[in-house]
């Protein structure tokens, strides 16, 4: 039977969805939480590019936990997973944006998402 840290690992893609179902049915954005949620989901977004980028196929893990190889440069060089990181950032955004059920939507995406991510980081280690 797999570990719960694997299941996060193997369902990490899908768990985004109940956060945008609930912004979905109770949002009610204004155009100053656009312009502040948009802020942090383009960071978020922009750190997630650069990481691709620079690891290219290393990021694309859907089978076992872990990579071939540890990337050390680029923005690998300052954060340890750029993909987890602006993945947190945009889902906050988002919440931010959505102005559904304000401020728990973010703030629990916010410490769902950094707990999901450290656990998952702790099993590719």
């Amino acid at each position: 039977m797999a570990s719960f840290k694997e299941l996060l690992f193997t369902y990490r893609s899908y768990t985004p969805i109940p956060f945008v179902v609930l912004a979905l049915v109770f949002g009610r954005p204004t155009s100053a939480l656009l312009l502040m949620g948009v802020m942090p989901a383009l960071a978020g977004e922009a750190i997630r590019l650069w990481g691709v980028a620079y690891a290219g196929s290393l990021t694309r893990a859907t089978g076992n936990v872990g990579a071939p190889s540890v990337v050390m440069a680029g923005p690998y060089a300052h954060v340890r997973n750029p993909l987890y990181i602006g993945n947190i950032l945009m889902y906050v955004g988002f919440g931010v944006m959505s102005n559904a059920l304000v401020p728990w939507l973010p703030l629990v995406a916010l410490l769902f998402f950094s707990w999901q991510y450290r656990s998952i980081v702790s099993l590719e280690e």
